[in-house]
């Protein structure tokens, strides 16, 4: 699969490194609506791009994607309720994965799709979501397009284009770093504080890669380089923060709000968290890197 990966290098009398795409979990980052009319059987244009810059290769049947019709709930048709997505396989870092509804009549769509799924039909009114299995097999939601129990009409607002969600390809900002379930926040209310650009109908020119600017620093130091990390995850409440220097560390739930906080100081930490089952993200002052933290 194609992907764009900004890479910057440094060089010092003292390191020698490099700064590569991190982000906090796989989040959407393309979703394409279009009905193309003029074939007989008519064909759709309606695909969603995933994105994993997390820095390690995912395990993609921990994932699941979702779709609301008409403001129904997820997974309902009106009638009965249908199963969502499994995805398959794994997703190295940097790449993408692309699932289509079928018979898009674009070859390109066509050659860069790892997935069709019947129920991608969606017309600028059927909300999208990105799940992931908690560690218990539950999965949870992470990331979405629309609003699953709200029916707008015929579509939403992105950014500027009053109908962003009918007839246009959404493309995920490259400052992006983090999956949301706060549709409003990505949604925005004008083009410069939207998490996307809207581009024409139809536009398929970005399908399959994604430019990612959020950076964490690797590479060999010749005094010493700390990489933050925490383990065990999940665990229950009770773990470890190895922090490169002293900071404060935010603890934000899955729609974005800020539930706790702690200090850390450089080294190994032993940190204690009474929050409720599920899965939030750490965020250090330093804001090199988010982690994810299932609570058991």
């Amino acid at each position: 699969m194609k992907f764009k990966n900004l890479l910057l290098l440094f060089v010092s009398a003292m390191t020698f490194g490099a700064l590569q795409a991190q982000t906090s979990d796989l989040f959407i980052s393309e979703y394409c609506e279009w009905n193309h009319k003029a074939t007989d059987p008519q064909t759709f244009n309606h695909y969603i791009e995933i994105y994993n810059g997390t820095g390690q290769t995912v395990d993609m049947t921990k994932y699941q994607l979702w779709r609301a019709q008409n403001g129904q709930g997820w997974n309902f048709d009106g009638v009965t309720n249908f199963d969502p997505l499994t995805l398959k396989g794994t997703l190295e870092n940097g790449k993408t994965y692309v699932i289509a509804r079928p018979a898009s009549d674009n070859i390109t769509i066509a050659s860069d799709t790892a997935q069709t799924w019947s129920h991608l039909n969606i017309s600028g009114d059927d909300a999208i979501g990105l799940a992931e299995d908690d560690g218990t097999g539950n999965f949870v939601l992470i990331d979405v397009i629309g609003e699953p129990d709200n029916d707008p009409g015929s579509y939403w607002p992105v950014g500027d284009s009053a109908n962003g969600t009918m007839n246009h390809t959404l493309v995920r900002k490259a400052s992006v770093c983090a999956p949301t379930t706060d549709w409003a926040k990505s949604a925005g209310t004008n083009a410069g504080n939207s998490e996307w650009i809207v581009h024409g109908e139809n536009d398929t020119s970005d399908i399959n890669q994604h430019t990612c600017d959020c950076f964490v620093e690797t590479g060999v130091n010749s005094v010493s380089i700390v990489k933050e990390r925490i383990y065990p995850t999940p665990s229950d409440g009770h773990f470890t923060y190895l922090s490169a220097k002293t900071q404060q560390v935010n603890v934000l739930d899955l729609t974005g709000k800020q539930v706790s906080s702690f200090k850390v100081n450089e080294g190994e930490n032993t940190i204690t968290l009474s929050l409720k089952p599920g899965m939030y993200f750490l965020m250090p002052q330093n804001k090199t890197k988010t982690f994810r933290l299932l609570i058991k």
